[in-house]
């Protein structure tokens, strides 16, 4: 059995990136989208999630697994004030860019 992951879902709840990284070796699929301490969806320029560091520490797990950019326009968390096309665009180009470094 394999971890669905959302880092967003814990930086919301005030865990550090740091904390998250342990569970790394179980993770199976990665939703990937910027958060912050009391904001479970941000832009990517305003969140605290370091996602380069992201990037090495699931390939430093041989993580095989799907990412899949999860923001969303929905009442869930207030998470309707961001254009959720732009913030997935920019997600992916930076998946892009560290995945053929």
């Amino acid at each position: 059995m394999k971890l669905a992951i959302d880092y967003a879902h814990f930086a919301v709840s005030g865990y550090r990136q740091e904390e998250i990284d342990a569970l790394a070796p179980w993770f199976g699929h990665a939703h990937l989208r910027q958060a912050r301490p009391g904001a479970l969806q941000t832009k990517l320029e305003e969140g605290t999630l370091n996602f380069p560091a992201m990037s090495s520490t699931f390939r430093d797990a041989g993580f095989d697994g799907w990412l899949a950019c999860e923001y969303v326009h929905q009442g869930y968390f207030d998470t309707v004030h961001d254009d959720v096309l732009t913030e997935t665009v920019k997600m992916r180009d930076l998946f892009r860019a560290w995945s053929a470094a």
